[in-house]
């Protein structure tokens, strides 16, 4: 069996080397259905930081480079898509007067209390995205790594509600990791690319290195 590129991990690695488990899960995205609550519980029930964001070098620098896209500014009301237990969360809560952070795993969300215990102005919340995108309006919306989650069409139809929950001269940054996963329905360029060509807001600010694409968007004021 040759490796099948699209869905092969980025070190290359066969499908038939693959746990089983993620046969299934591969099989599942190829199919072009979601990961449930149920999928996320279960990694975040194996223990703190399944996806190693704590010590992995990686996404130290990713989550500094998020941070280093919004320029500098501080955000009133914002808005994080996906946000785990936290790691994210406790960097940008500095940068805003009030935070509201949401995922669909509740045990990630209890964690991320712990974690953000001490910051002011932060609420978390259990919701499964696109289909619990809160009104708003948001001056800051972050979606880092959870929109090749969605399908092709969530992420199209959920341009415009973005845009609808942005307040004038509110900024959204859109960012993904690049290389192709099993578990992702979307490649993180496809999903910059579908929200550029849905999306009215204006780009300012955009980098692509080897492994994540980086994308600003600006509402007018």
């Amino acid at each position: 069996m040759k490796p099948l590129s699209r869905w092969a991990y980025d070190h290359r690695v066969e499908l038939r080397r693959l746990d089983p488990r993620t046969w299934m899960l591969v099989l599942r995205q190829r199919r072009g259905t979601p990961l449930g609550a149920r999928h996320w519980e279960r990694n975040y029930g194996k223990g703190p930081d399944p996806f190693g964001f704590e010590v992995a070098d990686r996404a130290h620098v990713h989550h500094e480079r998020i941070v280093a896209a919004l320029a500098g500014r501080r955000y009133g009301r914002a808005f994080e898509a996906g946000c785990g237990e936290g790691a994210l969360s406790q960097l940008l809560a500095p940068l805003c007067d009030e935070l509201l952070a949401v995922d669909i795993s509740q045990v990630a969300i209890d964690r991320a209390l712990t974690r953000l215990t001490d910051e002011h102005g932060v609420r978390l919340e259990r919701g499964e995205l696109p289909a619990d995108l809160p009104a708003g309006p948001f001056d800051l919306m972050v979606f880092s790594d959870v929109m090749y989650y969605w399908t092709h069409r969530q992420v199209a139809d959920s341009v415009a509600t973005i845009e609808a929950a942005l307040a004038p001269g509110g900024v959204v940054l859109v960012t993904h990791w690049r290389p192709n996963y099993p578990t992702h329905l979307l490649s993180g360029d496809a999903v910059q690319r579908i929200f550029r060509k849905r999306t009215s807001l204006e780009r300012t600010f955009h980098d692509a290195g080897a492994q994540f694409r980086y994308e600003r968007y600006a509402k007018p004021a």
